[in-house]
């Protein structure tokens, strides 16, 4: 039964007395440093630079709520309401009673919303807190909107992106926004940083294959560039079977070189399919263009050493051009000598060469943390700090897991001191060994793995030189980093070590006890300063 005209009317009535109550009742304004909060909403700048950025950096969690409900009170629903009641309702009603109701208003708080997501994208993880409300803007009607907020949820275009670090149930109820975004098409921006955000749903490659295939075949070559790269991450069976890397290799050849160069390197994610990638960036070296040239140079270095029979003639060939590429590809040819060098290398010269890197270096410094998996309701997590400067100046700390309960070894020259807050009070081992071997088991082992090998001389036990079973076994890139990655035993017990190819300090130990599956992860540097603070004994002087 079609609804009468008195109902139509009461219903738009309603709509035109509901906008005129949120219009007239005083909402609350809070006064935040200094002043009233919407003071501060209307001042943001779209897209603005680094100080405002750093402003409200400096604002902290507060500011992070600040612009939350600002993001809340731009969103006119009375306004939205009107409008989609108006244009249905409006033709249906008594002659002429439909000119006495006020028009439609475009959306209000459009610009406001879009400036306020631009702002918490820049502040990043620092944000996080706004990213349920983020996400409503998502239902937005204006495309705009939409198109910004997907971009905060893929702010840094990598693994590091906030989308990653979602609640899993959060994360999961926006996916069929962004697959509504991909099939947008009237909005090539929409659909381009849709298929940026759907790269990171692997666990639901059955949903977003599909819709990623479709996107092969866009009008824009670049949403077309970024399904292929998200469908080989997400699906790489069927971006093969699609033709995924064939769409990348056609839009290397596409005359914008903003879009050309992003496709070169892309195909640094199509190691697997060598044999297309490799000759499509070995004929985008005959391009005039310098930006799609030396990227293609880059692809060629980082992604397919394998390749260098192929490679190497046409690098060469690069090396003699008159332009800027000339210096990439000279570079590209040394690094490619250095990578061939290291491939002879074997597990034991490795090891042997991370041996002498930890006891000759002028200093040291870590952070990481051992994680030792018992079972999914069993899980123990140990910080630790490590900070050293040849030849005497030492000190460890470990947190259990906070910073309240600690334990410290410091040591200077001869003299050695501990501390450890179930033992209140400086500890005064006779020898730098005897206090390390205090802290090893309970730190997981992270208070005698690096410091044995920074002072063999001083600190005895196995070390992870006494690997044994050991065993060279395919390169890795952690995060980054390219890494070796040697297999082996320790303590009759499996092992797995990634050490930094550039500098053989280890950044990651896997270990199986039987008992625990034990990982430990390192943030070193080597030869840089370390300031006098991080080597005080720093230990509570009272407790």
């Amino acid at each position: 039964m079609k609804p009468s005209r008195r109902t139509l009317l009461l219903a738009l009535l309603l709509g035109v007395a509901g906008g005129l109550a949120w219009w007239l009742w005083p909402e609350a304004d809070p006064i935040f440093h200094g002043k009233p909060e919407s003071a501060w909403i209307k001042g943001i700048e779209y897209n603005g630079g680094d100080e405002q950025t750093k402003q409200w950096r400096e604002f902290g969690p507060e500011g992070v709520r600040v612009l939350i409900r600002g993001l809340e009170r731009a969103d006119r629903r009375w306004e939205r309401f009107y409008r989609g009641a108006y244009q249905p309702l409006a033709p249906r009603l008594p002659f002429g009673l439909a000119r006495l109701l006020p028009a439609p208003q475009d959306d209000s708080g459009r610009v406001t919303r879009m400036c306020v997501i631009s702002l918490l994208s820049r502040l990043g993880k620092d944000a996080m807190a706004a990213a349920p409300a983020v996400a409503r803007t998502l239902k937005s009607e204006d495309r705009g909107v939409r198109q910004i907020a997907i971009g905060f949820f893929n702010d840094t275009e990598d693994d590091n992106c906030l989308l990653n670090k979602l609640d899993p149930k959060l994360k999961q109820r926006l996916l069929p926004e962004f697959i509504r975004a991909m099939q947008d098409t009237r909005d090539w921006g929409l659909r381009n940083n849709a298929a940026l955000a759907l790269k990171y749903y692997p666990e639901q490659a059955q949903a977003v294959a599909p819709v990623l295939v479709k996107a092969l075949q866009d009008s824009v070559p670049a949403v077309r560039l970024l399904a292929a790269v998200a469908l080989n991450r997400v699906d790489p069976e069927t971006a093969k079977k699609a033709g995924a890397v064939s769409v990348v290799t056609s839009v290397l050849k596409d005359p914008d070189d903003q879009v050309a160069h992003r496709a070169a390197a892309a195909l640094r994610d199509f190691q697997s399919q060598a044999d297309a990638a490799v000759p499509a960036l070995i004929e985008a070296l005959q391009s005039t263009n310098t930006l799609v040239v030396s990227t293609a140079v880059r692809s060629l270095e980082r992604a397919f050493q394998g390749q260098a029979d192929r490679i190497v003639p046409a690098l060469t060939q690069a090396a003699e051009r008159n332009d800027n590429v000339a210096k990439y590809a000279v570079a590209a040819l040394k690094h490619l000598e250095a990578e061939a060098a290291l491939a002879k290398l074997t597990a034991q010269q490795i090891l042997e060469k991370m041996a002498t890197t930890y006891a000759t270096c002028n200093s040291y410094r870590d952070s990481g943390v051992v994680t030792n998996f018992f079972n999914p309701r069993h899980i123990v997590v140990k910080p630790f700090r490590t900070a050293f400067v040849r030849p005497d100046r030492f000190r460890f700390e470990y947190d259990d897991p906070t910073p309240e309960k600690r334990y410290v070894v410091w040591a200077k020259g001869n003299d050695v001191r501990t501390w450890w807050y179930i033992k209140p009070g400086a500890g005064r081992p006779p020898s730098l060994q005897n206090g390390i071997a205090g802290a090893t088991g309970v730190s997981g082992g992270s208070a005698h793995t690096v410091p044995a090998l920074l002072l063999p001389d001083r600190i005895g036990g196995r070390k992870l030189t006494a690997m044994t079973d050991l065993k060279r076994v395919p390169d890795e890139t952690l995060g980054r980093t390219p890494c070796f990655k040697l297999e082996g035993r320790f303590a009759n017990a499996p092992m797995t070590l990634w050490l930094e190819k550039s500098t053989y300090l280890v950044l990651r130990i896997a270990e199986d006890t039987g008992l625990t599956k034990d990982t430990t992860v390192y943030r070193p540097q080597v030869h840089v300063e370390i300031p006098a603070k991080e080597l005080e004994f720093g230990a509570p002087e009272k407790e």
